[in-house]
């Protein structure tokens, strides 16, 4: 059989063992190359194109963690494919030498849903997450966290619009309650901090001081009571109609495709080492998993 290239490849189809692993398909110079499927000792396998000896091209690389289809180059996950885990979580999108790597869509099992951009399988860049209880976030992340501009929109409609620092509110903000009542100021680990406004539709208050959460002092006297429903600037939790919470936090990312999981084949036909950490041990930095988020 002679393919596009010239290249002369064995036909029929031969079967070669190696050791315990077993390789059936195309071959050109005892090398795979060609059309094959290479069955691992401990059965996992890999079943698409062959490049002089690697996996190059369109295949599926199966294992008992994973399975990805997708585009391949020399022996790594490279181009567009889809990667199923174990426990259901799912990625679609951009691989680079064996990484989750540009834009891609990650979910949950759960119904979590993370579309956006990735760096070397972190979340990373621009991207907006939905969590299963309806809340949302747009912006900017890093390393797996929420990190620069961005809007987070609760569950009870709530929002807060501005600056995050690894998953807290930190910089200038503004955050809405449900019910409209807004706070104007700076943020600090989740916390209001230094001069902060509170305003309604119909009523601006002055200007307030505050430290680590707690308003200490009026910044302009006033005969004014204290408006219903400020912030006491909790870290977490928090009512739906005035106190500014933070975001849960973004989920765990699966520890991902291994750079590995490619079909090398030679010798026990174990698969290429992996440069992340493993699919069940999630690589990623914890930081909240998705089922305890909003």
């Amino acid at each position: 059989m002679v393919v596009a290239d010239g290249t002369r490849l064995s036909s029929p189809p031969v079967k070669v063992m190696y050791g315990g692993a077993v390789y059936t398909g195309e071959m050109e110079y005892e090398r795979r190359h060609g059309i094959g499927k290479f069955v691992y000792q401990n059965g996992d396998y890999y079943d698409g194109v062959w490049s002089e000896g690697k996996a190059h091209g369109h295949g599926t690389y199966w294992t008992r963690q994973t399975q990805y289809t997708g585009e391949w180059e020399q022996d790594l996950k490279h181009g567009s494919g889809q990667e199923k885990f174990v426990d259901g979580t799912a990625y679609e999108g951009e691989f680079w030498q064996g990484y989750r790597h540009g834009h891609g869509t990650l979910r949950w099992t759960d119904g979590s849903t993370y579309e956006g951009q990735f760096a070397q399988n972190k979340q990373e860049g621009d991207g907006s997450f939905v969590w299963k209880k309806g809340s949302k976030y747009s912006g900017q992340w890093e390393n797996n966290y929420i990190h620069g501009a961005g809007s987070y929109v609760y569950a009870d409609g709530a929002t807060y619009e501005g600056q995050f620092v690894w998953n807290l509110k930190d910089g200038e903000g503004v955050y809405t309650s449900s019910l409209g009542r807004r706070v104007e100021c700076t943020w600090k680990d989740g916390r209001p901090t230094g001069s902060v406004l509170f305003k309604t539709n119909n009523w601006d208050g002055p200007p307030t001081c505050w430290k680590d959460g707690i308003m200490f002092s009026w910044a302009i006297r006033s005969d004014r009571p204290t408006p219903a429903g400020s912030p006491r600037g909790r870290r977490r939790g928090g009512g739906g109609d005035g106190s500014p919470r933070s975001p849960g936090g973004s989920p765990r990312s699966p520890g991902g495709s291994p750079r590995g999981g490619s079909p090398r084949g030679d010798g026990g036909g174990s698969p290429r080492s992996a440069r992340s950490g493993g699919v069940s041990g999630y690589s990623a930095r914890s930081i909240g998993s998705a089922k305890r988020n909003r």
